[in-house]
């Protein structure tokens, strides 16, 4: 990931040789990887049409050579696009021409959100939208020139809402679907891809959904959290949970969510230490240095294939609530797994469940 430090100064927080170093490290497990920050000036990135990597991060013989090691030690390693934002001029970008529109008839300009003090910083980081007008122009130009890239995490085409309110040539949401779609038919007829927390129908674009949360939004009064969402993606595609360190429950909480949904444990790292992004436009990254996170990396996904080796099936046919926050999900081969949420012990037909824990049942 390429960083900002001054207004000048670009490092890497995971170069090539790092990246590298940690996929050996991580050999022994078929992992999916997303390397953010890669092309067209890192993750504060110009308008993505060049496909230039980042000098940053080594020289593209090494991210070639990246590549090719993963492939070879059976991981998949997907380099990370996002085509709607531009955080920053070049590339031909002019945000009163290329980019969305306001209601008030202005270029949209998204500032950070700072949970703590409730407010969007004006002095934070900040990004246009591109205009959907544009989409398929600067990812026809990607494609051109990535053609020795195979895999792609799209963060931003397969979720959320896009439009362009310009007065003089505006783009209607329904006409701005209409362009992802064809956008995203292109990219996967070309590419294999990696989708952000996808909506259910762009999922058959992609092999992966990244970031699939198993909790609701929390507003409303509701009884109990049913995974509807991951339950119906299930055999249709891979997905993975939120991020395991950047959240405030203990690592088996993901566990849980493994066993119950068949989904698979997230982590994002970086090689450097997070003391470089003090005072940065980035100091509200957290918890993400590989040195600090590696035991819980190794511990986590031993005990996830170790269950599985168990439970031999990932194709879910039933799943129900037995009591607030215990579940039990029966998967196509019989074999049942019954999950506690709480954080005190439950009593079940089939026995005492710890907290946190779960059952394995043959």
């Amino acid at each position: 990931e390429a960083h900002k430090e001054t207004k000048n100064t670009y490092y890497s927080m995971t170069d090539y040789e790092e990246l590298s170093e940690i996929l050996s490290e991580l050999s022994d497990y078929p992992l999916a990887v997303s390397y953010l920050g890669v092309f067209d000036g890192g993750l504060d990135h110009r308008l993505m049409k060049n496909a230039e990597p980042a000098k940053t991060n080594g020289s593209k013989k090494q991210l070639l050579s990246l590549l090719g090691q993963a492939g070879a030690d059976g991981q998949e390693l997907f380099l990370g696009v996002d085509f709607t934002k531009v955080y920053r001029g070049g590339n031909g970008f002019e945000p009163k021409t290329h980019a969305a529109y306001n209601f008030n008839d202005s270029p949209v300009e998204v500032y950070q959100y700072f949970l703590a003090t409730g407010i969007f910083a004006k002095d934070s980081r900040s990004y246009h939208i591109l205009s959907p007008r544009y989409l398929s122009s600067v990812v026809d130009g990607f494609l051109g020139n990535a053609k020795e890239y195979g895999s792609l995490y799209v963060e931003d085409l397969a979720k959320g809402f896009y439009a362009d309110y310009n007065k003089r040539n505006p783009v209607t949401p329904e006409q701005a679907q209409g362009i992802v779609q064809v956008n995203l038919v292109k990219l996967a007829g070309e590419k294999k891809l990696a989708l952000n927390n996808p909506e259910i129908d762009k999922i058959c674009y992609g092999s992966y959904a990244v970031n699939v949360a198993r909790e609701s939004s929390g507003y409303g009064g509701f009884a109990m959290e049913i995974p509807f969402r991951q339950l119906v993606m299930n055999g249709l595609i891979s997905y993975t949970t939120l991020n395991v360190n950047e959240s405030g429950v203990d690592k088996d909480y993901f566990l849980l969510q493994a066993l119950e949904l068949g989904s698979s444990p997230k982590f994002t790292v970086t090689a450097k230490s997070l003391d470089r992004l003090k005072n940065t436009r980035h100091a509200d990254f957290i918890s993400r240095e590989y040195a600090l996170v590696k035991a819980d990396i190794l511990e986590l996904y031993s005990r996830y294939e170790e269950a599985f080796s168990k439970i031999c099936c990932m194709e879910i046919t039933n799943h129900r609530a037995l009591s607030f926050g215990v579940f039990e999900t029966t998967y196509a081969n019989g074999v049942r797994v019954v999950t506690n949420y709480n954080m005190y012990p439950v009593t079940c037909e089939e026995g005492e469940l710890a907290p946190l824990g779960f059952l394995i049942l043959n």
